[in-house]
């Protein structure tokens, strides 16, 4: 808890932008009050609701959710959020209650559902299912009625996006429609439906022809890479309903923490002082003044809208352009059925693909490790299936029970009906996966009928309506073209008044619980600067492959000469190797695992391997001459063939003395310290991995990244060799390089900054959890060699390397064969190091005993055991 500030601040909504905020003020010592028109229950859209009724002989209500809770991998500000909210005896909190979804299944009118992995694969089932699925996929795509034409086209549109530099997203494709952009028009009905149309709606609820390509293609693009990541996850789900395993221990929190959640209080006027440029209070439940120093409007945008003064609204031309906004919205609502037999079909999301009212779904009890159905509604319940309807608008199925009405015309009962109807219709391909009747269902309780009276004690007219008979309480904003230049920051023209909603400008950029609780910081940290109160608040932008930053900064100097973007047959050499060597190698996968004819193949390889000769012959023969100069030098050389061919540029080599007994906590008891002057010692070296070519073929991707090599020194049968303790890294393919080669301890962290300013190094390492390391490195211009026996000839001149083998069962030698070090002497400004704090070494606190520093080295290794 910070110190008291003795500032006051309302939130008004008690959604997770509204919770988000409350909490980080409260941890600053902000004197926070949310106000909830909601009676029962907290967390907005997010929330579980009680089926009302359902509960019988003491048991509680079923559960309902506005839809299925959904938890990609790259959602950090939500993930952090969790950790800050204690559970039980989780370790991580709320956090821990998050499980992986291990298949997603998606399902066709046309052909039987089959399933896919949704994370990088985890064990051997993972891999092999894996490649039946890419040897099968081709297939399945032909069936669907989709050309290879298609899904290349496709593909090479989801290519453009990942190599477009930031400046071409927001002034070209922020305003390019995404059914535009990737050609649907000119498609095939199959292309349109299964690839233009069915994973973007279902996937954010809006409208591919209305939808603008940035936002689309870049949250693909997430989702792909959280997919292609070790460690991560497309899909994760909450282990019980939200308000058991999330949303109730967050209000209990939040309350511990000393904020004033109140609820039944509707905000009906903000009264704004036009001379002083400021709010001076609200007026809740049409009568009550409530002032503070701050507000936060945490509420729909819509609502939003209709509250703030007409003059203030004139006054800002982005809040005035909150009337334009409120109109993008689009409704993703959720329907429970609730079955009396036990169903999972799969462990993970389904999706419909080309159902009418774009339906995805989840069987919610699977993954419930708190909640006994034996003890909610009649007892009788035994599955839960919770689907989200994403295209209100559009007609059902001519002979399902809608009549082939759209949802927004329907009844609740024919709502339910007709949902389950089209599910029945892409599950059940001769196998009864979904049976013919449900034993009840809800729908959730933000749509009410018009005329019918107040539903649950909310008035009717609350809300969006719908074309037909619905009004919708909770719509979702959706980015359409053009959409960004309309939204607002957090902060606004009016020194008190701050904006949390999925109408804010966020890095996650569309609506989502991590869109919000991304909101609700911003807005905090915006009260924080307001009244400058020292914070560290995390706002995280979405993270991409380092891979793609040549491709970036090509497409960049491109953009800024009015250049459109261009394929890998416009890029020059240096980078069309790269581009060309990647989409080679996974064309090769491909037609591998589809035994495509083999004279394709001939022509592929070939095709490629002109491409990489070039760079390959010369590491082959700077590598030669690497060796013959060690030969001459009379050093021992392993036999057979060298492995790989590396350079590495601006090298810093920061050591401290440590004591042997600290050290060999760290080491495996296998290996011997290997002191100098009677210390142990470790070294933290920054560096930049500026080419790496094996003996045969140039990898695309697998150089000219930044890494830090924190590494000691030990002895192993007779030898002394370096042993890494970590090696950090934030390009994506070395690291999955890395792991599957060997078990290399590289580790995916946020950033590496590897900034060689002509004279001089800037680097830092930030791990995810802020910046732990942030240095200058300023090297003299005199350059010597180690003599032998000193302790720069110590810290440098090795010739192996320790690597362990799969699963660290044993450690093997990495032979290294390198011509002598050309060092500099060094000094070094460290702003920050906490690398080591977690393994007790607080190095923070002391400058190194030794810098040193090298312009470049080139080296060749050796199979690890080739020695």
């Amino acid at each position: 808890m910070g110190k008291p500030t003795g500032k006051t601040v309302l939130v008004l909504g008690g959604g997770v932008a509204g919770m988000t905020a409350a909490h980080e003020l409260a941890l600053k010592g902000f004197d926070v009050t949310v106000l909830e028109r909601r009676v029962d229950r907290c967390g907005g859209k997010a929330r579980t609701q009680p089926v009302l009724g359902s509960g019988t002989q003491g048991r509680s209500p079923l559960p309902g959710e506005h839809g299925f809770r959904f938890f990609p991998g790259f959602y950090r500000h939500i993930d952090e959020t969790l950790a800050k909210i204690p559970f039980g005896n989780n370790t991580r909190g709320v956090l821990d209650n998050l499980v992986t979804c291990e298949r997603g299944l998606f399902a066709t009118a046309s052909q039987d559902p089959f399933p896919m992995v949704v994370h990088f694969p985890r064990d051997l089932d993972d891999w092999l299912y894996s490649l039946s699925f890419a040897r099968e996929a081709p297939e399945a795509l032909r069936r669907l009625g989709l050309t290879n034409d298609d899904f290349a086209l496709y593909m090479r549109k989801m290519f453009q996006i990942a190599t477009s530099c930031t400046e071409r997203r927001f002034g070209e494709y922020e305003r390019t429609g995404w059914w535009d952009y990737v050609e649907a028009d000119s498609r095939s009905k199959e292309y349109q439906t299964y690839l233009a149309t069915g994973i973007t709606r279902s996937a954010v609820a809006t409208k591919a022809e209305r939808a603008n390509t940035r936002t689309i293609g870049v949250i693909g693009l997430q989702l792909a890479l959280d997919m292609m990541t070790p460690g991560s996850s497309a899909d994760r789900v909450l282990n019980g309903p939200t308000n058991e395993a999330w949303l109730d221990p967050w209000l209990t929190e939040l309350r511990r923490r000393g904020v004033k959640y109140l609820q039944g209080r509707t905000v009906t006027e903000i009264v704004y002082d036009e001379s002083r440029r400021s709010i001076v209070g609200i007026r809740v439940n049409g009568k009550e003044a409530v002032t503070a120093d701050a507000y936060v409007i945490a509420l729909p945008v819509e609502v939003t809208c209709n509250l703030l003064p007409r003059r203030l609204r004139e006054q800002d031309p982005l809040l005035g352009n909150l009337t334009l906004l409120s109109k993008q919205v689009e409704w993703m609502n959720g329907i429970q059925f609730f079955l009396n037999e036990e169903l999972t079909l799969t462990r993970g999301h389904i999706n419909a693909l080309d159902t009418p009212w774009a339906l995805t779904a989840l069987f919610q009890q699977q993954f419930w490790d708190f909640m006994k159905l034996d003890d909610v509604g009649d007892g009788t319940t035994r599955s839960i299936l919770s689907v989200d309807i994403s295209a209100w608008e559009v007609p059902g199925l001519p002979d399902g029970p809608s009549g082939g009405k759209c949802a927004h015309d329907c009844t609740a009962d024919e709502v339910a009906a007709e949902t389950w109807f089209q599910l029945r219709r892409s599950l059940n391909h001769g196998e009864e996966r979904l049976p013919a009747a449900y034993s009840r269902y809800w729908l959730d309780d933000d749509l009410q009928r018009v005329g019918q009276g107040a539903r649950r004690g909310r008035a009717p007219d609350l809300g969006v309506r719908g074309p037909g008979k619905w009004v919708n309480a909770e719509p979702l904003l959706v980015n359409l073209v053009g959409g960004w230049a309309l939204r607002p920051e957090a902060w606004t023209s009016v020194s008190n008044l701050f904006l949390a909603g999925d109408y804010v400008r966020t890095h996650t950029d569309f609506a989502s619980m991590e869109g919000a609780c991304e909101a609700g910081r911003r807005a905090a940290l915006a009260i924080c600067e307001r009244f400058q109160v020292p914070a560290a608040i995390d706002i995280f932008p979405l993270k991409e492959p380092g891979l793609l930053d040549p491709f970036k900064a090509w497409d960049r100097s491109r953009h800024e000469q009015g250049l459109p973007w261009a394929g890998p047959e416009r890029m020059p050499l240096t980078v069309r190797s790269e581009v060309e060597g990647l989409i080679g190698a996974a064309t090769r996968g491909l037609t591998a695992v589809t035994a495509a004819p083999a004279e394709v193949a001939a022509d592929l390889t070939e095709a490629i391997g002109a491409a990489l000769s070039d760079s390959v012959a010369s590491a082959q023969s700077r590598a030669q001459a690497i060796i013959a100069r060690a030969a001459t030098r009379s050093e021992s050389i392993p036999d057979g063939e060298w492995l790989c061919f590396q350079r590495w540029t601006q090298l810093t080599f920061l050591s401290w003395r440590v004591a042997p007994e600290a050290m060999r906590s760290l080491v495996p008891s296998a290996l011997g310290l290997d002191l100098h002057d009677g210390s142990a010692w470790i070294t933290l070296v920054p560096m930049r991995m500026s080419e790496l070519v094996l003996r045969a073929i140039d990898p695309p991707g697998a150089d000219n990244f930044p890494e830090l090599n924190v590494r000691t020194y030990v002895t192993h049968r007779g030898r002394r060799a370096v042993y890494f303790l970590r090696i950090d890294c934030d390009d994506l393919m070395a690291i999955i390089g890395a792991r599957v080669a060997t078990d290399v301890p590289y580790r995916d962290v946020e950033s590496v900054v590897h900034d060689w300013r002509g004279d001089h190094l800037a680097f830092s390492v930030d791990r995810g959890g802020g910046v732990e390391l942030d240095l200058e490195v300023h090297p003299e211009a005199t350059e010597f060699v180690a003599e032998p026996g000193s302790l720069e000839e110590f810290l440098t001149a090795r010739d192996a390397a320790l690597i362990p083998t799969w699963f660290g069962l044993r450690v093997e030698f990495a032979h290294v064969t390198h011509d002598p070090w050309r060092l500099r002497p060094a000094a070094a400004t460290i702003r920050r190091n906490d690398l080591l704090d977690d393994a007790g070494l607080t190095l923070r606190r002391a400058h190194p005993d030794s810098i040193l520093f090298a312009d470049e080295m080139e080296s060749v290794l050796w199979p690890v055991g080739a020695d």
